[in-house]
């Protein structure tokens, strides 16, 4: 747990009509009740803001940040830095850089530059015109509406199992990104029958490009870093091949289809057995030729389930920091107990791995995957993805 206690400060809050001098205390990032701190001294960050004021951060609807391009006069970190000290904890950065902000990449490239060195959220605005040159409009809607497709065979099949004489052609490919208003197939034949198989073919359509696309903006969070995107089984009933398909698609990887695949001890496995290491004992009785995985709460628990027979830990709703002590504690252990080389997946970096998990966010990913995890498992990229828009409009071929 991460506290903060600020002291003696002047909260301003206009939206409640407060004023006062009052004590703060922030956990995990969150504004919380004292009671959540209580106990815990040695562990919470008091500051004293004695004279000062304790108010939501101010957003900066018009900034400056030059980078990329022209970091030689002012770079994403230090434009964050300087608007934090002024109590700014948003700003919008103007795309007069070099590119100019007018396409996908180069707003990804500009957040995932914030998300790792910038202090404050860091939301680009997009040029009108191609290159700020008032000339040509700049790809707007693919900025807002680009995806990444998944489930094209899917929907074919839809529209032969309607009628085996329909032809389905592809324009695009799963696993591409596509920008808005762009076809990803073309389908010929009897109307009657186009229309029949349209709404269903469209719903696997949809709902597998979001999930494909919710996991492209997860992968790219964390591009430069080694950490790998992993789903979970919060997939939706009757329809988990097709959402992990859509996972790879987008770029991440699949963590365990079933119960059959993986033993995953968790915290409710470890009180029905009596403890964790009872239950990686009872496991080990039987086990069968299956990876290994403990779901560990604190440091005693990582320490407990550090042995040769695991092959993974779970790190589970802890905050940064207890993660990078993890994985150090882990590598420490690593260092001491090398592992046979056939127990070990090809370029893993240590042994047991590292999997973290719950709350992940595409603000927090990052920080998460730079303490060198080797896994980020994702429930959203299933559970909360939304549908892209796609449409089906019929033309007229003579």
């Amino acid at each position: 747990m991460s506290a903060t206690i600020i002291r003696h400060g002047r909260v301003i809050d206009p939206a409640n009509k407060r004023d006062e001098i009052v004590d703060l205390a922030i956990v995990d990032g969150r504004i919380a009740q004292r009671s959540e701190v209580r106990g815990q001294k040695s562990q919470v960050e008091e500051i004293d803001a004695k004279g000062l004021v304790v108010a939501p951060g101010l957003i900066d609807m018009h900034v400056h940040l030059r980078e990329p391009g022209f970091s030689h006069k002012e770079t994403i970190a230090s434009g964050a830095r300087a608007a934090a000290a002024g109590g700014f904890t948003t700003i919008v950065c103007m795309p007069n850089t070099s590119p100019v902000a007018d396409n996908p990449s180069t707003i990804a490239w500009i957040k995932d530059r914030a998300a790792e060195r910038g202090c404050v959220n860091v939301l680009p605005a997009s040029a009108i015109s191609k290159d700020l040159a008032g000339e040509e409009l700049a790809p707007i809607g693919s900025l807002k509406e680009a995806g990444v497709v998944a489930g094209l065979e899917v929907a074919q099949l839809t529209f032969k199992e309607v009628d085996a004489t329909l032809k389905f052609n592809l324009v695009t490919s799963d696993g591409e990104r596509v920008e808005a208003g762009v076809a990803v197939a073309r389908v010929t034949g009897s109307v009657a029958s186009i229309l029949t198989a349209e709404r269903t073919a469209l719903n696997f359509l949809q709902r597998l490009s979001g999930v494909a696309t919710q996991t492209r903006r997860f992968v790219d969070r964390v591009q430069g870093t080694q950490a790998v995107i992993l789903d979970t089984r919060k997939t939706t009933p009757g329809l988990r091949y097709l959402e992990k398909y859509a996972v790879k698609k987008g770029g991440g990887e699949n963590h365990r289809f079933a119960l059959w695949d993986m033993y995953l001890v968790k915290d409710n496995h470890i009180r029905a057995a009596g403890g964790l290491t009872a239950a990686i004992d009872r496991i080990q009785r039987t086990r069968q030729d299956v990876p290994l995985e403990v779901e560990v709460e604190s440091l005693a628990q990582l320490r407990e389930a550090l042995r040769p027979e695991v092959d993974r830990i779970l790190v589970d709703n802890r905050p940064v920091e207890e993660v990078q002590r993890a994985v150090e504690e882990v590598d420490r252990w690593f260092a001491k107990h090398p592992p046979e080389s056939r127990r070990m997946r090809k370029n893993a970096r240590r042994w047991p791995e590292v999997e973290v998990s719950g709350g992940l966010t595409l603000d927090n990913v990052r920080a998460y995957a730079t303490t060198g995890a080797d896994y980020l498992s994702v429930g959203a990229l299933t559970h909360a993805a939304p549908a892209v828009n796609l449409s089906l409009e019929i033309e007229d071929v003579g």
